[in-house]
């Protein structure tokens, strides 16, 4: 099985067949983690606190690629020839690993941009 990863007919073969069963619940398990993360992000995005913007754009990542998800393992269950190809959840995994490459810089530089507009502590001690 592991050598199949390594073979270009496994990416690139348009008519791949389904998944076996532990391929199909180590997906449908991923996917559940996504959901995980959906309801957990969407109970932070409700309540008033600094973590809004990081739970709204993490909600935001978790809805669309679960959306994703599900939508890939639908055309691989059903067996739609292009559609089901193994490459898509190739672009799929480097488009989410990007994604959460920017997310993480992107709430890096809003932190920091908030800790510049208190002022830090220097500013605090002159303020009454």
């Amino acid at each position: 099985m592991w050598q199949e990863l390594f073979s270009l007919s496994f990416w690139f073969n348009l008519r791949p067949g389904s998944f076996s069963g532990i391929q199909r619940y180590f997906l449908l398990g991923f996917i559940g983690l996504l959901l995980l993360i959906l309801i957990a992000s969407f109970i932070v995005k409700r309540r008033p606190g600094k973590n809004r913007y990081a739970a709204r754009i993490f909600y935001n990542f978790a809805l669309a690629n679960s959306l994703i998800g599900l939508i890939l393992l639908f055309f691989n269950y059903e067996l739609v020839p292009f559609l089901s190809a193994h490459f898509w959840y190739l672009l799929w995994l480097i488009a989410m690993i990007w994604w959460l490459c920017v997310i993480i810089k992107n709430i890096k530089e809003v932190s920091k941009k908030r800790s510049q507009k208190t002022g830090g502590p220097d500013l605090k001690k002159y303020l009454p």
